[in-house]
């Protein structure tokens, strides 16, 4: 993996030398008048009068264009990955910071100029000294490309979920939405993403510098404005609560003074437009960037742009100038920053002798007006005040608005459950009363095809046994007939024997003389015949 080092921004810019010797030049033609009206009009005209950005153009008051998204990352065309490198422990924050840096710079002004790029419009913030930040306005968020002066690649690039951090061509660190550097594996994984930022700003930073430059819609700013406002504050609160980002913030604090000048100028800008379309709150938060603006370049011993020396700068098309209330704010910071701005007792030099006296004199002149700024700074206070506690009375309306809804809808998700709950008891019970009359028809078809077999079987035992009783009957009936034959011929023969007539006696011839001699045993008489059983007679 490539080690890499980031670039160290030089000393302050030419940038911040033209606009002191400006300041000079304004601060003389300030101290000329010294009556109470003509401090009046110098106070409302610190703010109001700043010079507007020198690459803005006035903001178009007409019909806003119809808005096009510009693609999400996943629409982009194909582009290579991009390659991984690494930076020195100490200096992974320098990207963030440097870009963090330098939008705080821009406060909350309206683009510069837009340009048209693939069906949509991009908007462009311009430094003096070269440096970059195109937006471009996603369906859900907006993406913002930062270019140091001369590149044409980004040194970092964020969208609404990560931000990109680029040095000579490589992926030097990927952070996430708050700030915090990733772990390697999700910064491997998020090489793709970056790969197709990378290819995608090289075209849009080419179309930012050589298209034609359009102005911005009011209407379309400020439609969109809001989205651009609360990543700058996700932005301030995550450097607050990352120890790593804050502790490297504060270690290069001096870099704040080289945006001073810029921010303030910007803050003067976001101030008017909030002037034009009747925003307090805006109004409001672009003199606190003033005052915090003042209070840095006041530290490094810096001077700020005052108003025109005559007949005042040209402003965007469009804004309203800044009323009293406006200037209020501005009024006491630009006086309080003339007091700080006083040396101690020394021989001037010689290039500030001839605006001394003056300075001396404006801030005299001005002493007397801190009260009357300071009352309307605090009437200014309770006002904003009031809008607070109206606003938190409305935010918590709101939430008990939303608390009922939702326990409304949690109501509503109960009753749905307990309504499923009884629609599948129900279903659960119809089921198992059909199961049950399955069962019992089972049960009765079983029992039906028994009692078909048991008469079956009784049919086939009765015809059975009338097959038996047939046959005994057939042999009682044979065994009758041949008994009452058996009687019959005996009766006959009885008969045939008690009819029949006797025979005559038989003479016998006498016997012949007998030979008589030795006695034989004498034989065994027969035996007599068996008589005959009588024949049983059964009862037909």
């Amino acid at each position: 993996m490539t080690r890499l080092f980031p670039s160290s921004r030089k000393a302050p810019s030419l940038r911040l030398c033209l606009t002191l010797a400006c300041s000079v030049s304004v601060l003389a033609a300030c101290g000329q008048g010294t009556s109470t009206t003509a401090g009046a009009n110098a106070i409302d005209n610190t703010l109001a009068d700043a010079p507007p950005p020198a690459t803005a153009l006035p903001l178009a008051t007409g019909a806003a264009p119809a808005y096009t998204p510009a693609p999400p990352a996943s629409a982009l065309p194909p582009a290579p990955r991009a390659r991984l490198g690494r930076v020195p422990p100490s200096d992974q924050y320098a990207y963030l910071n440097e870009a963090y840096d330098f939008s705080q710079s821009l406060a909350d002004a309206p683009p510069d100029y837009g340009f048209d790029y693939q069906g949509e419009q991009p908007w462009v913030w311009q430094s003096p000294d070269g440096y970059y930040r195109v937006a471009e306005r996603l369906p859900m968020g907006v993406r913002y490309f930062y270019y140091a002066p001369g590149a044409s690649t980004p040194y970092f690039v964020q969208d609404p979920h990560y931000s990109y951090a680029y040095s000579q061509g490589y992926l030097a660190a990927v952070y996430g939405p708050n700030g915090e550097l990733v772990p390697e594996d999700v910064e491997a994984q998020q090489a793709e993403a970056a790969g197709l930022y990378l290819a995608w700003a090289a075209g849009l930073y080419e179309a930012a510098r050589h298209r034609e430059h359009v102005p911005v819609s009011q209407t379309y700013w400020d439609s969109g404005r809001q989205a651009v406002y609360a990543d700058q504050s996700r932005w301030s609160a995550a450097q607050h609560q990352n120890p790593a980002w804050a502790s490297y913030s504060q270690a290069h604090q001096d870099d704040q003074a080289h945006w001073a000048a810029q921010r303030y100028v910007r803050a003067a800008e976001a101030a008017r437009f909030a002037q034009a379309v009747n925003d307090p709150a805006a109004l409001a938060h672009a003199q606190r960037v003033a005052v915090e603006a003042s209070s840095v370049a006041q530290a490094h011993g810096e001077r700020l742009p005052g108003p025109a020396p005559e007949g005042g700068f040209a402003h965007r098309e469009g804004a309203a100038p800044a009323g009293p209330a406006a200037a209020a704010a501005v009024g006491l910071a630009a006086a309080q920053h003339q007091q700080g701005l006083q040396r101690p007792s020394q021989a001037p030099e010689p290039a500030r002798a001839p605006y001394q006296a003056q300075d001396q004199a404006q801030i005299q002149a001005r002493a007397g007006l801190q009260a009357q700024a300071q009352r309307q700074a605090e009437q200014q206070a309770a006002a904003q005040a009031g809008a607070q506690a109206r606003a938190q009375q409305e935010a918590q309306a709101t939430a008990s608005r939303q608390a009922a809804a939702q326990a409304a809808q949690a109501r509503e998700g109960q009753a749905r459950e307990a309504q499923t709950r009884e629609a599948q008891a129900r279903e659960a019970q119809a089921r198992e009363g059909q199961a049950r009359q399955a069962q019992a028809q089972a049960a009765q078809a079983n029992a039906g095809q028994a009692r078909q077999a048991q008469l079956r079987d009784q049919q086939a035992a009765a015809a059975a046994r009338q097959s038996q009783a047939a046959e005994a009957a057939q042999r009682a009936a044979a065994e009758r007939a041949q008994a009452q034959a058996r009687s019959q011929a005996v009766a006959q023969a009885h008969v045939q024997a008690v009819e029949a007539p006797r025979a005559p006696p038989v003479t016998r011839a006498p016997p012949a003389p007998i030979h008589v001699e030795a006695p034989r045993p004498a034989p065994h008489p027969p035996e007599a015949p068996a008589k005959p059983k009588p024949e049983e007679h059964r009862p037909t």
